[in-house]
């Protein structure tokens, strides 16, 4: 009974909307607490703001404290974050940068006429620019998982659409990585959720490389084998895109390379495909762009 009135005590809406059961709640409560022995009802002052409970007249104080910690965060979004080491490390970037060269972001200020276009992966460990030595203003980035080329994917074909129609780059690079989070992730028979409309791309790659795969024991060397060749279909799709085609047919322009960084020792490797057999192999069917079109290539 003493349960009952107790229950009743508490706001309808953090019933309704709480815990899936309070009753462990309330049996921890001491017996002594000094419930009514009136008639059971919610208390009259009791107010909803927000997310918050605000009960009074009845309710001992054991319970409303215990009220209030039901499935309070730890931390807020509005805590104060400390970017401390992020700022520093602004600070001391940009005072380098003017020690070389008093004019030097007045410089990047003025326009940008990168020569790649690199799609990558957004793995943390993987920063181009840094292991390539390549100073900003030189690399327009395009990052994704697993590095994957998708041709219904808005943002990249905006991507693509501005490096070579406006920026002019002349090279194109598709770079992927060892240790690849989302190559593992399609390696599993398991349904891992949104992301699984993802991964199906580079479940294709195992779909046509199949029997080379099968044939490689080792599971380690299979995950290395097949980094590398979804980073080869990658750059066939590219080949097939055709924004790229028109602007290749008219100045031959931009060329397209596979590269795999080896995250366990800092090394980039160059696939060196030989694309230009494979798109002979199939042009018959991804061929849109009028490559008659006499052009006289660029000089570099």
């Amino acid at each position: 009974m003493l349960l009952s009135k107790a229950t009743a005590l508490i706001p309808r809406q953090l019933r309704q909307n709480g815990p899936l059961s309070i009753r462990p709640l309330l049996l921890s409560l001491p017996m002594s607490a000094p419930f009514s022995s009136g008639p059971t009802r919610a208390p009259s002052s009791y107010s909803n703001k927000k997310h918050g409970q605000s009960v009074a007249a009845g309710c001992p104080d054991t319970l409303l404290s215990k009220l209030k910690s039901i499935n309070k965060p730890s931390s807020s979004i509005w805590d104060k974050n400390d970017l401390s080491e992020i700022m520093t490390g602004n600070a001391a970037y940009r005072a380098s940068k003017l020690a070389k060269n008093p004019e030097y972001f007045k410089n990047l200020a003025k326009g940008q006429s990168p020569q790649y276009l690199l799609i990558g992966c957004s793995d943390s460990r993987v920063g181009a620019q840094e292991l390539m030595q390549l100073d900003q203003g030189q690399l327009f980035i395009h990052r994704n998982i697993a590095n994957v080329f998708v041709p219904t994917d808005l943002n990249l074909l905006s991507v693509i659409f501005y490096s070579v129609n406006v920026l002019k780059v002349k090279d194109i690079i598709v770079l992927g990585h060892y240790e690849c989070g989302g190559v593992r992730a399609a390696s599993q028979n398991q349904d891992l959720g949104l992301i699984e409309h993802w991964l199906s791309n580079i479940r294709d790659v195992q779909r046509l490389h199949k029997e080379e795969l099968a044939g490689i024991t080792d599971g380690e060397k299979r995950h290395r084998r097949l980094v590398e060749l979804n980073v080869q279909e990658q750059c066939f799709k590219l080949y097939g895109n055709n924004i790229i085609q028109q602007m290749q047919a008219k100045t031959g322009r931009p060329r397209i390379h596979g590269l795999v960084y080896d995250i366990a020792d800092g090394k980039l490797i160059n696939l060196n495909v030989d694309f230009k057999q494979i798109i002979r192999k199939y042009r018959d069917i991804y061929t849109v762009a009028d490559f008659d079109f006499k052009h006289t290539p660029l000089s570099i």
